[in-house]
């Protein structure tokens, strides 16, 4: 895509001929002299824009295939320009410009880039900053500069193949989980208290006074024809799992920010979960859905894996659906065969959608450990817990948030019948409940 476009210095140029128009009404036997000249005049600029035509083809513009932003916080573009031996060496000022999608920002939307005559390449910072999360590609870059004797402005397009990858900003769940993630290594001792002797198999050995009954391996002590103990170790390295529900309660507004959706907060716990797992030696799973299972990461540990999960989550997006919680639970009882912690993220604003999850629960909560963390507005709470009440309306927005509490209560009882965690949350607290839970589960060896 190449271009010539007029610029200032010849529309000065072009003003300093005009007077030549002068000449033939001052005498009109000067029409012949006047169009000579005003044919002389142009052509400088003729030549100007015959010379300037491939000034840029042998510069070219480079970026990141990838580039990552935080929504919300300033970023950076890094561009790279390329200047071929065969380049002109007179260019020493580029305008450089980029084709950003609406969600994508930028203080100025032109850069002027000065190019040195004794480099080959270049790399310019281009600062943005990203309004929401998501993925975004960069299909056009566009560059201009001026001519060889500055009558006109050259400017070329450049096709991209780049991606802006946006992901949620985690700064305030990070603030109060701060000491989470502190680095652990080096001297010292950082002791952890386990409870419980663990359940993964490490040995046999001879019994000794005092080992309990429960501890006898007796087929082993048939075949030695002596009494023999069963030894367990801690386990150390166990299978986390965020089950994030994208359905239409989850597009709903988070309590206190009506802007932002339930399922933002729900993917930036999620976020948090595998940092948190990842610092504590774990492995971390994603699993999401709507009315059927939308995506499935098996539970692995490393960096790689965790950015497979962060770009996963970032492309998460509300559906305009119920959720199936009988198909997730029979896809659980077929896929993950090893005892895992599942903690589901989802809302129950509906009864019968709460309902369905307590049937669904039963297929799964014998086998894994289940834990459901459900938002809700600050107004569900118990009657006279509200020091502020002063009109009617105060008085039967309260009895409403009673009646609702009491249900909250009732859906609790009924999981924890069936050793099912239920933990209710507003939209700040969630990461940071589902991180203490976690941490809970973990230093009690009930997985």
């Amino acid at each position: 895509m190449f271009s010539l476009v007029p610029a200032r210095q010849l529309l000065i140029y072009t003003a300093a001929l005009l007077p030549l128009g002068l000449l033939p009404v001052m005498n009109p036997d000067l029409v012949p002299t006047a169009a000579m000249l005003a044919c002389l005049g142009l052509v400088p600029v003729a030549a100007d824009a015959l010379l300037s035509r491939h000034r840029l083809l042998n510069i070219t513009f480079q970026l990141p295939p990838v580039i990552r932003l935080c929504a919300g916080r300033p970023g950076e573009i890094q561009v790279s320009v390329i200047r071929k031996e065969t380049a002109p060496a007179q260019i020493s000022t580029i305008l450089i410009g980029i084709d950003l999608p609406p969600a994508i920002a930028s203080e100025n939307d032109i850069i002027s880039v000065a190019l040195a005559q004794n480099h080959e390449r270049f790399i310019f910072p281009f600062s943005v900053i990203a309004s929401e999360r998501g993925r975004f590609p960069l299909v056009l870059l566009m560059a201009a500069t001026r001519s060889r004797f500055g009558f006109w402005e050259v400017r070329q397009g450049t096709t991209l193949s780049s991606e802006i990858r946006v992901y949620p900003n985690l700064q305030l769940e990070q603030k109060g989980l701060a000491p989470l993630f502190l680095p652990k290594r080096g001297p010292g001792i950082h002791p952890q208290r386990q409870v419980g002797q663990g359940r993964e198999f490490e040995k046999l050995r001879e019994y000794l006074p005092g080992d309990s009954m429960d501890m006898i391996h007796w087929k082993a002590t048939a075949k030695r024809q002596q009494p023999m103990s069963k030894l367990y170790q801690v386990e150390r390295v166990q299978e986390i799992y965020t089950v994030v529900d994208t359905a239409r309660l989850s597009g709903q507004p988070l309590p206190g920010a009506e802007k932002e959706q339930r399922l933002e907060s729900f993917i930036r716990a999620a976020l948090v979960m595998g940092m948190a797992a990842r610092q504590q030696g774990d492995l971390f799973g994603l699993l999401t859905f709507s009315h059927r299972i939308e995506s499935f990461l098996r539970a692995k540990g490393g960096a790689g894996h965790f950015n497979l999960c962060r770009d996963n989550l970032s492309l998460l997006e509300m559906q305009t659906v119920s959720p199936d919680f009988r198909e997730l639970a029979v896809f659980i009882r077929q896929k993950l065969k090893k005892r895992a912690l599942l903690v589901f993220m989802t809302s129950l604003d509906d009864p019968v959608l709460a309902e369905e999850l307590l049937k669904s629960v039963e297929l799964i909560c014998r086998q894994h450990l289940v834990v459901i963390m459900v938002m809700v507005p600050k107004t569900i709470r118990p009657l006279f817990t509200d020091e502020q009440v002063t009109t009617l309306d105060d008085i039967r927005r309260n009895l409403v948030g009673h009646f609702q509490d009491q249900e909250m209560r009732t859906m609790e009882r009924a999981f924890h019948r069936l050793g099912v965690t239920m933990l209710r949350s507003d939209a700040g607290a969630l990461a940071g409940m589902a991180v203490q839970q976690y941490l809970s589960v973990k230093a009690r060896q009930m997985l």
